[in-house]
């Protein structure tokens, strides 16, 4: 058995390091593959790079749109999708050439909705600044994969390491217009995965470039994060209730590093937006004192927490603590 697999592409003004995605898709052990490169209104040559690319090998298809953001070229791939699987490789990233055959002979070994892989972050000198690893793990039931995505972080909140079937996205797209949009289609697929696995191998590389979406200065566009939180918190509300302390506790940290980020702006921020993020913070964190679930929580998470709770003008030192265990 052979199934086809999508790899969705999204391509905007990467004309520097689209090259070097493709080749390493094309690459790939497993040869039964589509790449949809979606170039998403390029005003380089990104696209004429794709194009090139699709002359040279049929396995590659190129689709030209208006410039609509990150999710709306996604979108557009997996509406025109044929694979059984699905896979997403940002355009300024690439992978290892054995990715998509191990995650594809794990997925049907284990009949897995989803199948992860850890990945290594990589800065613009080519140096290696960490390296993400989730273990060598299944989860055989709806209720093992709840908790690896609310309480221990086995499963991330990012699309690109992963390999799904396709019956995930029958009726899931992305948020368009939304930063942090991994956070909301993960957390409407979670509804429908009953088995996942991880590999602990590092299969995915992510560049980490200070012009791109997550590595951007602040702006008003960075509060879509604790949009996505909210909505994290929401969905657990209505479909995992015995969580929902997990997802308090991932909101409230999401408010201290958005207030982080605030302090160290160089952008005039309106003072309104810090005092909305200690109000939701206070809200959540209020509902989280006492319970079982904070005091299980890791003590750099309990510590973050405590810190921003009493005394604002202290939280960079713990969060300098957080970020030297966290890696």
């Amino acid at each position: 058995m052979n199934p086809l697999i999508s790899i969705i592409v999204p391509v905007y003004n990467v004309e520097k390091y689209v090259q070097r995605c493709i080749e390493s898709i094309l690459n790939q052990t497993y040869k039964q593959i589509e790449v949809i490169l979606v170039d998403d209104g390029s005003l380089d040559s990104s696209g004429v790079i794709c194009e090139e690319y699709a002359f040279l090998d049929s396995r590659v298809k190129v689709i030209h749109k208006e410039n609509g953001g990150l999710s709306s070229a996604r979108n557009v791939g997996l509406d025109n999708a044929k694979g059984k699987f699905i896979g997403f490789v940002d355009s300024d990233d690439w992978i290892d050439s054995h990715m998509y055959e191990s995650m594809l002979h794990l997925a049907l070994s284990y009949q897995a909705e989803v199948v992860q892989c850890g990945y290594t972050l990589i800065n613009e000198q080519g140096k290696i600044t960490r390296e993400i690893h989730f273990g060598d793990r299944r989860f055989d039931t709806k209720s093992e994969v709840e908790k690896a995505y609310y309480i221990t972080n086995e499963f991330s909140s990012v699309v690109w390491n992963k390999l799904y079937k396709v019956e995930l996205f029958e009726e899931l797209r992305f948020k368009v217009g939304k930063n942090n949009e991994d956070v909301f289609i993960l957390t409407d697929a979670l509804l429908h995965i009953q088995r996942m696995v991880n590999t602990p191998k590092c299969h995915y590389y992510y560049l980490q470039r200070k012009e791109s979406i997550m590595g951007a200065q602040f702006t008003e566009k960075k509060f879509d994060r604790l949009e996505a939180g909210e909505y994290l918190l929401q969905q657990c509300l209505l479909h995992s209730p015995q969580y929902q302390n997990w997802a308090r506790i991932e909101l409230c940290k999401i408010c201290i590093f958005l207030y982080i980020d605030l302090m160290h702006s160089k952008n005039q921020i309106d003072q309104g937006y810090k005092n909305k993020l200690v109000s939701n913070f206070n809200l959540h964190f209020r509902t989280l004192k006492g319970s079982s679930e904070l005091k299980q929580a890791k003590l750099v998470d309990k510590i973050l927490l405590h810190s921003f709770s009493l005394n604002r003008s202290f939280t960079q030192y713990s969060y300098d603590l957080y970020r030297l265990v966290r890696g």
